[in-house]
């Protein structure tokens, strides 16, 4: 006799039910399985040291992947530091920074990195240390205070170092411009200059440092004015900068006059007063083009030659102290030999910033490393 398998519907629904609470769960945790065999797949050391060979293409997916891989990818970016190639290594740096308080074993080499010769280094060392919890900004801000002038010296000049990351010592380092060792005031100017934040408060008080009796600190001060010559502020300093060119020390005013081609707007005003009525005033806005030099086409390539021609104008004026000032300036204008160290920083980065290395690419360096990397970063035609 054949066995009666039928089943009631109540049957059949609990029976599905059973069957479902049993299945529901192993399908999940084979998802799961799956998933985390898939995470670790990828944080390998193998796919770890893969990424990292392919950060030199500036690929945003391989930079995230590190990120992604958080602690798993540390030991691997702490051993590839040690990279010649300077721009894969700010981007490694930038990894940890991300990766954040995980990064915490490489915290010693990247406070040794803040010494570093290359400012992008420095900066972006900071700003990872800052990332992970060990800002080194405030110990230094405290070190300004210290009684002995061998460390405040030193604390100005790594605040200065660590360019914009070090902002928030703006305040301490404009009151160090007072200190009674001239060389903390200089490497107090330099350092203000280097961060280029705070013009409102920072440009008068360069100005006024200037003045300073030692020429060192005049000398940092000029050239810190000059990094914030784009700034609508910097106008401010136009009078003093003016009347500093007459200074008897030709290094100095080698800085005021770079520091014055910096400043927006001010070549253009000084082709005008080339016409103005008073002698004494077209005199000196000769001599001033004269001893901006070199600078004026480096900083206004393209009123070169306008302020080149107004100059040859200004060889016929009526009064032959314009005359003699305006053969002078073609004179200086015609010169092409850098005078100090930091115009030829000044020249080598501005070529830096007009071509822009691969890393820029990676959002977060871009932002940190502004005066290297554009605003707009030209893009492949995948968008990446």
């Amino acid at each position: 006799m054949r066995k009666n398998t039928s089943k009631s519907p109540a049957a059949i629904l609990t029976t599905l039910a059973f069957m479902g609470v049993m299945i529901i769960p192993i399908v999940s945790d084979v998802k799961a399985i799956s998933q985390t065999s898939s995470t670790q797949h990828c944080c390998t050391e193998l796919e770890i040291q893969k990424h990292i060979q392919q950060l030199n293409k500036g690929e945003l997916a391989d930079f995230n992947a590190l990120v992604a891989c958080k602690s798993k990818a540390v030991p691997s970016l702490i051993k590839s530091l040690n990279t010649l190639d300077e721009n894969l290594r700010i981007t490694m740096i930038a990894a940890l920074g991300e990766i954040g308080a995980e990064s915490s074993p490489a915290v010693p080499l990247l406070n040794n990195l803040l010494n570093n010769k290359s400012k992008d280094v420095r900066v972006v060392a900071a700003n990872a240390l800052k990332k992970i919890g060990k800002d080194p900004v405030p110990a230094l801000i405290s070190a300004l205070g210290n009684t002995s002038p061998t460390i405040r010296e030193k604390a100005a000049d790594a605040l200065g170092k660590l360019g914009i990351e070090a902002n928030e010592a703006v305040p301490a380092l404009i009151n160090a411009l007072q200190d009674s060792d001239s060389s903390v005031r200089a490497l107090a100017a330099d350092a203000l200059g280097e961060i280029g934040t705070q013009a409102k408060d920072v440009v008068p008080a360069l100005t006024n440092a200037l003045k300073d009796p030692n020429n060192n600190v005049r000398v940092y001060a000029a050239y810190a004015l000059g990094e914030f010559g784009m700034e609508a502020e910097a106008k401010e300093a136009v009078p003093v900068l003016t009347n500093a060119l007459q200074d008897p020390n030709r290094d100095f005013v080698a800085h005021v006059a770079y520091a014055l081609s910096k400043i927006e707007d001010h070549v253009p005003a000084l082709i005008v007063a080339l016409q103005n009525p008073d002698p004494q005033v077209r005199a000196q806005a000769a001599d001033t083009l004269g001893k901006l030099g070199r600078y004026v086409e480096d900083a206004y390539p393209n009123l070169f030659e306008d302020v080149y021609l107004a100059l040859n104008n200004a060889r016929k004026d009526p009064d032959s102290y314009v005359r003699d000032r305006a053969a002078y300036a073609i004179i200086s204008l015609e010169e092409r030999e850098a005078t100090s160290v930091f115009l030829v920083k000044e020249a080598t980065s501005t070529h830096v910033s007009n071509n822009p290395p691969i890393m820029c690419k990676i959002p977060i360096i871009r932002s940190v490393l502004r005066w290297k990397c554009p605003s707009v970063v030209r893009l492949n035609s995948n968008g990446k």
